[in-house]
């Protein structure tokens, strides 16, 4: 069941990015083309058009994250299998003019389901951006925010993050994830991840393969032997992921961020006894 879960985030966040970077790339110096364009470009990747938004990418386009413009062409159609009814829906946050080029501060959100396995998957996604934009083209995009949500099965947790966007290098931060429903007698399983954001995770996505604790595990908090989940969906490397019982309705951590800068991606898997499961994933930045 959670196979590819990971390499669906990893794509996700390029292909959301990539979004961004197209909505805008055609713009014009006329204040009303971003929201022009903007409707076209909805449209495009509604309807699941990878040449008309990759069109729009500058052949020297450069990312923050290491991605091609090809590799983002090739997330699109990977994702879009995956996801034949996603949406898209973004909005201008700003816009500053340059001397030769625009840059478009934009605020992306992304929805859809798929049915694995007899499991529903739902997606919500959102990403603020930064392109670049020059001589009707994105030249460059940096993220600037990102938190993705996916939820399996009938009863998957509801849950909040709550998770500075950029932190100062070598400083503490505090990582919050609740449970938004009462916890009474439900039993939670959960853990945290943290993976760099590279274009090499997109390449090469890890597979999670999740560990279960067993009943009596979860009843007497004594550490059994564990029941792995199905296997894993894929041809990557297969990451073997421990959940452990959780005694209260969510995790309240403090972490301390690296001593160079750097991007991560932090997840917080939250899983019911009784059938569902909540992946919450967000971006971090480490700044100077």
């Amino acid at each position: 069941m959670m196979g590819q879960f990971w390499k669906l985030i990893t794509v996700m966040t390029l292909t959301i990015g990539s979004f961004n970077n197209a909505a805008f790339a055609a713009q014009t110096s006329s204040p009303i083309a971003p929201t022009s364009v903007l409707t076209d470009l909805d449209a495009a990747l509604n309807r699941k058009d990878a040449t008309a938004v990759t069109n729009l990418l500058s052949p020297n386009f450069t990312h923050g994250d290491g991605y091609t413009r090809q590799s983002l062409t090739q997330s699109l159609q990977s994702l879009w299998q995956q996801y034949p009814n996603l949406t898209y829906r973004t909005e201008i946050v700003k816009t500053e003019v340059k001397t030769n080029a625009n840059e478009v501060e934009t605020l992306t959100t992304i929805e859809g389901k798929r049915n694995l396995k007899g499991q529903i998957w739902k997606i919500q996604g959102t990403i603020r951006a930064l392109q670049v934009i020059e001589a009707s083209q994105v030249r460059s995009q940096t993220i600037l925010a990102e938190q993705t949500q996916v939820r399996i099965g009938e009863k998957p947790p509801t849950v909040t993050v709550s998770l500075p966007t950029t932190v100062i290098v070598g400083k503490d931060y505090s990582y919050d994830v609740v449970v938004q429903e009462p916890v009474n007698d439900d039993l939670f399983m959960g853990t945290i991840l943290n993976e760099p954001v590279s274009a090499a995770l997109i390449s090469n996505p890890t597979r999670l393969q999740l560990e279960f604790p067993s009943l009596a595990e979860l009843l007497t908090g004594r550490p059994t032997r564990r029941r792995p989940a199905a296997p894993s969906i894929g041809d990557s490397m297969v990451k073997p992921i421990k959940l452990s019982h959780m005694k209260s309705g969510g995790f309240f951590k403090i972490g301390r961020a690296s001593s160079v800068p750097e991007t991560q991606w932090i997840s917080a898997i939250l899983a019911r006894h009784d059938g569902g499961i909540t992946i919450a994933t967000t971006r971090l930045r480490t700044v100077k």
